[in-house]
C-alpha cells in the first residue's frame, strides 16, 4: 500500500508539478548563464545579461528570486503531497470498510429503539446475548445510572421499555409495565450516543453466524471461548494511562486540594490546573478505596 501511494505521488509530481516549471530557470527567464556550457543550452538575453560588471541590477535580483521561489514551492509540494495522498487513500479505504461493516450512522440518535417482544432491537439483542438478554440490559442501564449519565427516572423508563424492573428483586406490576419504544433524543447526548452505537453494533454481530446455544452470553451451553474480541480505544488526547509514582504519592497535603498554577506563579486571571488530590488521602490510597478487590489481586 505504501509503495502504491509513493508511486502515485511520483506520478503526480511528474505529471502536474514539474511541467508547471517548464522554461522557468535562470538562463531562460533572467539571461544568467550560470553553468556556462555545461547545461548545453544557448545563452539567452535578459535582465541579468544587461547588468554591469560591478553587480546585479534590481531587476536581475528580482528575477532570480522569483525563479528560486518557484522551485522552492515545487520542492515543498513534493514533500507535502504524500500527506494528502495518504489521507485521501485512508478516507477512501476507510469509507469502503466502514460501509461493508455497517458502521454508518453509528451515533444516530433519531431512530427509535424497540425492545418489546416483537421489536427489531429486542430480536437483535436476543440473537446476540441469548434468552436472558434482559439481564444484560438491566446491567447496562444501571451502569449508565451509576455513571450519572441518566437520571433515576430515565433509568426506570429504559428498564421498563424491555419489560423489566431496574431492581431484579422487585417484579414489575401491571401499572409499571410501560413497554414503549425508546426515543434516544429525549436522553442526555452522551448516553444516547452510547446506546445508539451499541444497537448499531448489534446489526454487525447478528451477521456473524452466532450459535444461539453456545455463543450467546446467556445461552444454555455457553462457552466463554466464544466471546467476541473487543478493542479498547482511548479517545482523550494526552490522557494519563499509567500514573507516575509522584502522582500516586501526592494528594494528602492540604495544599494539594487547591487549584494550582501551570507556571507556579499564581495571579489574578491566570490559568489554573486541577487539584493534585483531596487533601486527606494520597491518590494511591483513594484508588485503593475505590477498587479494593483489584488492589488485593494486584498486591
Amino acid at each position: 500500500a505504501w509503495l502504491a501511494m509513493l508511486a502515485l505521488c511520483v506520478g503526480i509530481e511528474v505529471t502536474w508539478l514539474l511541467p508547471t516549471m517548464k522554461g522557468l530557470d535562470w538562463n531562460t527567464m533572467c539571461g544568467m548563464d550560470f553553468l556556462g556550457g555545461l547545461s548545453g543550452l544557448p545563452s539567452q538575453g535578459g535582465t541579468c545579461s544587461d547588468s554591469d560588471a560591478h553587480g546585479l541590477s534590481f531587476g536581475c535580483i528580482t528575477c532570480l528570486a522569483s525563479v528560486i521561489a518557484g522551485w522552492t514551492l515545487v520542492m515543498l509540494g513534493g514533500f507535502v503531497d504524500i500527506y494528502f495522498v495518504f489521507y485521501f487513500a485512508s478516507a477512501m479505504v476507510g469509507s469502503v470498510m466502514g460501509h461493508r461493516r455497517d458502521l454508518n450512522d453509528l451515533k444516530n440518535t433519531s431512530l427509535p429503539i424497540d425492545l418489546r417482544g416483537c421489536g427489531r432491537e429486542a430480536r437483535l439483542f436476543e440473537n446476540t446475548f441469548g434468552p436472558g438478554w434482559q439481564q444484560i440490559w438491566r446491567v447496562m442501564v444501571k451502569g449508565l445510572y451509576l455513571d450519572s449519565l441518566v437520571s433515576h427516572k430515565q433509568a426506570l423508563s429504559l428498564a421498563q421499555a424491555a419489560g423489566i424492573s431496574l431492581d431484579n428483586e422487585v417484579p414489575l406490576t401491571h401499572r409499571d409495565r410501560k413497554q414503549k419504544p425508546i426515543h434516544l433524543t429525549r436522553f442526555p447526548r452522551l448516553a444516547a450516543e452510547r446506546l445508539a452505537f451499541f444497537f448499531q453494533s448489534l446489526k454487525w454481530l447478528d451477521k456473524q453466524g452466532i450459535d444461539y446455544a453456545t455463543d450467546t452470553l446467556t445461552g444454555v451451553n455457553f462457552d466463554p471461548g466464544c466471546v467476541q474480541s473487543l478493542t479498547q480505544i482511548i479517545p482523550a488526547y494526552n490522557e494519563v494511562v499509567v500514573p507516575s509514582v509522584e502522582f500516586l504519592r501526592t494528594g494528602a497535603e492540604l495544599e494539594d486540594a487547591r487549584n494550582g498554577s501551570p507556571d507556579d506563579q499564581p495571579g489574578l486571571g491566570d490559568l489554573t490546573v486541577p487539584p493534585a488530590g483531596d487533601g486527606i488521602n494520597s491518590n494511591l490510597a483513594f484508588m485503593i478505596s475505590q477498587f479494593p478487590d483489584e488492589w488485593v489481586f494486584l498486591a
